[in-house]
């Protein structure tokens, strides 16, 4: 079973081009939903508002993730901190669960899992992936999709800077795919990129 890592920048649609390998048969295993769903878990609750204080919930006593985020995104050593104990308490469990389906999919047949984790090179995650597909958007297509998700363009840029470059997602890849026209032209470089790895 190949294992497909997907990069890019934030808002390139990643989400979107690992839908169109679940077209052709892959298993995509989304670590940012994992990830949240995490979030809700007791233990993990526990273990977050230990770490950043009881100012991270909400009212109801669950994580606020849009407070969690406005900590661990901001510049300085301080956030960068506060990222590092985020990333020691969600890794692992994360990976854990990646193993688990990794394994699931391989006993079922299913010819590639796509990896689909925002900081997967950060994660040093890239081992585990037998090929690396980069994610090509420009900065105004980005930054359009993020304003649509309510990001506005100065945390966009904030998170970027947390990230490796571009232009080292770039040259770690193996194959690029570029998103910023229809999802036909995705839909074709996807099957062009499966044909590469099974014809």
């Amino acid at each position: 079973m190949w294992i497909i890592g997907i990069v890019g920048g934030i808002c390139a649609g990643k989400t979107v081009v690992a839908h169109e390998f679940t077209m052709l048969g892959a298993r995509h295993f989304d670590a940012d939903k994992v990830a949240h769903r995490l979030l809700t878990k007791p233990s993990v609750v526990e273990d977050l508002s230990g770490i950043f204080g009881r100012e991270i919930l909400s009212p109801t006593g669950q994580i606020d993730r849009r407070r969690l985020a406005e900590i661990v995104f901001q510049e300085g050593s301080q956030a960068d901190y506060g990222l590092r104990r985020l990333e020691s308490v969600l890794h692992p469990l994360v990976l854990a669960e990646f193993y688990a389906e990794a394994r699931q999919a391989a006993s079922e047949g299913v010819p590639a899992l796509v990896l689909d984790a925002p900081l997967l090179l950060e994660a040093k995650w890239a081992k585990l992936c037998h090929r690396i597909v980069y994610v090509e958007a420009s900065s105004a297509v980005r930054a359009e999709r993020a304003r649509f998700r309510g990001f506005d363009a100065e945390s966009l840029a904030r998170r970027e800077r947390r990230q490796k470059s571009l232009e080292f997602k770039r040259l770690r890849a193996d194959f690029m795919i570029e998103n910023t026209a229809s999802r036909e032209h995705v839909q074709a470089q996807v099957e062009r990129f499966w044909r590469l790895l099974f014809d």
